[in-house]
């Protein structure tokens, strides 16, 4: 994770594709008028994540995923081949737990 060009340049950790703010869409941490190749630009890794948080609430506010469609949704973001497994384990550790 931030390896990759967009993170590097941009804190973008996630592939959050640039939101004009004078349009307004949903809250977002992105540096205002300022895009990476058409991708949201951040000050720090810490307001890329807080951004991905405020996408989710928007975006799941009106339609849940269940666990299994939303670790395979993350799936899109891995570098690792294996990411799909190790964090459908990771999720049914935590549950066995609670």
């Amino acid at each position: 994770c931030g390896r990759s060009d967009l993170a590097k340049n941009a804190n973008n950790l996630f592939g959050m594709r640039y939101i004009d703010q004078s349009k307004p869409h949903r809250p977002t941490t992105q540096i205002p008028g300022v895009n990476y190749h058409g991708y949201g630009m951040y000050r720090n890794w810490e307001q890329a994540v807080i951004d991905r948080i405020l996408w989710e609430r928007y975006r799941f506010s009106y339609n849940k995923p269940t666990e299994n469609k939303y670790i395979d949704g993350l799936s899109n973001y891995a570098e690792d081949p294996d990411y799909l497994a190790k964090a459908k384990s990771l999720a049914n550790k935590y549950k066995n737990k609670k």
